[in-house]
């Protein structure tokens, strides 16, 4: 925990605080960890459905940037309360950044959710069916995609 302590200008906070973040970055996506059973990297999976691969037919169904559009004040809004708590010596700049990455994870989940378009081939319809599986929403067929997404501070 940073301890801060108060003086009449309020610039020797700012610089406690700002020390204190130097190093640390919040980071939300999908980590090295985040596998199919395949072996495939879910960020890999992740990547070519938020951009598309022409070459193998799959369609771009972005995510990640409009989450970012949607949410970039709401997450810099959050930011500024958790700077404030770090300021006050109520929070630690490392769970702050944990704080604000998982807060994004939730929104890029939700945003994974609200894809709908473009629609599934029905070739591709038809593998998930003889699999069991009758979801036709796109990103969700086995929700690990969704499972994964993670927010983390990390040091620098």
């Amino acid at each position: 925990m940073v301890d801060v302590k108060r003086t009449g200008n309020g610039f020797a906070e700012l610089d406690v605080a700002l020390k204190a973040l130097k190093g640390w970055e919040g980071r939300t996506g999908f980590f090295e960890d985040a596998t199919y059973p395949n072996g495939t990297k879910v960020a890999y999976v992740a990547a070519i459905q938020e951009l598309g691969y022409e070459e193998g037919g799959i369609p771009a169904r972005p995510f990640m940037r409009p989450a970012v559009t949607k949410n970039k004040s709401r997450w810099s809004d959050f930011a500024a309360r958790i700077a404030k708590r770090i300021l006050k010596g109520t929070q630690t700049a490392q769970g702050g950044m944990e704080d604000l990455a998982e807060f994004a994870a939730e929104d890029v989940k939700q945003a994974i959710e609200a894809v709908t378009t473009p629609p599934l081939k029905p070739g591709t319809l038809a593998a998930r069916r003889a699999k069991g599986r009758t979801s036709d929403k796109p990103l969700i067929d086995t929700k690990l995609m969704i499972r994964s997404v993670q927010g983390k501070a990390v040091e620098e």
